[in-house]
C-alpha cells in the first residue's frame, strides 16, 4: 500500500523517476506503519488545501510499464482511495486467518463518525 500511494503521490508531484519505499527499506513494521501514516497525512493535506480547480487538473503521467496517460486528478485520488480500501480489507482477511481477534474497523463510515 505505502509503495502504490507513494508512486501516485510523485506521479502528481510530476516526479520524473518514481522511487518506492520498499526499494530501499531496512526497517522494522512500525517504520512501515509511521510511514505509511505520513503518507496518508500528505494526500489529506493536499486534498483539504486543493481547489476544485485543481482536483480538476489533467496531468500526465507514466505507469510502471511506461505507459503514457493523461486524467484529472481527481479521477486517480478516487483510485488510490478505493485500492486503498481493497487492501485494507485483504489484510483484515488475512490476519483473521491468523487467528488475530481484535481487529479495529476500516470503514470509512466508522471512521468519519470519531471526526
Amino acid at each position: 500500500m505505502w509503495d502504490a500511494e507513494s508512486a501516485w503521490w510523485q506521479r502528481m508531484k510530476l516526479n520524473e523517476r518514481i522511487i518506492v519505499p520498499s526499494e530501499n527499506f531496512n526497517g522494522t513494521m512500525k517504520d512501515v506503519c509511521n510511514g505509511l501514516m505520513q503518507q496518508n497525512q500528505q494526500w489529506h493535506d493536499w486534498v483539504k488545501n486543493s481547489s476544485d480547480a485543481m482536483l480538476d487538473h489533467v496531468f500526465q503521467y507514466y505507469n510502471s510499464k511506461k505507459e503514457h496517460f493523461k486524467q484529472p486528478i481527481f479521477q486517480m485520488l478516487l483510485h488510490v482511495f478505493n485500492h486503498g480500501t481493497y487492501h485494507r480489507g485483504q489484510l483484515v482477511n488475512m490476519l483473521r486467518q491468523l487467528g488475530v481477534e481484535k481487529i479495529p474497523p476500516t470503514d470509512l463510515v466508522v471512521w468519519s463518525r470519531k471526526k
